[in-house]
């Protein structure tokens, strides 16, 4: 009879890469015209609305998995792609991007960036197929050198954005038509 030494399991799980559990991302902006709508891509751009909502997981190296491609930020914008930035995260049910739940959407073509100055920011809460708020996700295996995108022009300070929770006219009844919908539909519906 062999027996494994309990050491080298130690070492051995400690190589073991998780992901984050498999989530789409709705808006939380009490009183806004884009509570409770759905992130989905505008090309390979994170927009609010359409019918093809994202659905991704934060590898454990702090990566945004979409599919076979990456969520990176250019210029403010989140991109669909190759590039990958190392920084994201799931802070008490939200995504986070550089320690921060604050995200802008642009009001002329409704897409997804990150803050600068005084811009309104929306919290992004994380939600599963099945309509309930994914768990918490730090990545362990962030390299130390991992650093923020260099052609990040925003302001990536870590204020945080209180989730407050109310029903608007393009809810839930509109989010119930595509995809993830169904999912988020469902937490939409326990938010009012």
């Amino acid at each position: 009879m062999q027996f494994i030494n309990v050491a080298s399991l130690l070492a051995l799980a400690s190589y073991v890469v998780a992901d984050s559990e498999s989530f789409g991302l709705l808006v939380i902006r009490s009183g806004s015209a884009y509570q409770n709508s759905g992130i989905t891509k505008d090309g390979d751009i994170l927009a609010v609305g359409g019918s093809d909502y994202v659905e991704g997981v934060i590898d454990d190296e702090g990566h945004f998995k979409v599919g076979d491609k990456y969520v990176s930020s250019n210029n403010g914008k989140f991109i669909v792609g190759d590039s990958k930035d190392s920084d994201f995260a799931i802070k008490d049910g939200y995504l986070t991007f550089h320690d921060s739940q604050g995200f802008t959407i642009s009001d002329s073509t409704s897409r997804l960036s990150l803050p600068v100055g005084d811009d309104t920011t929306y919290a992004l809460k994380a939600i599963s197929k099945e309509g309930q708020s994914v768990s918490d996700f730090s990545p362990s295996g962030k390299k130390s050198d991992d650093k923020p995108a260099s052609n990040n022009t925003s302001n990536t300070s870590s204020s945080i954005v209180p989730p407050i929770y109310t029903q608007t006219d393009n809810g839930a009844a509109g989010m119930a038509k595509i995809g993830l919908g169904a999912g988020l539909a469902a937490v939409a519906a326990l938010l009012i």
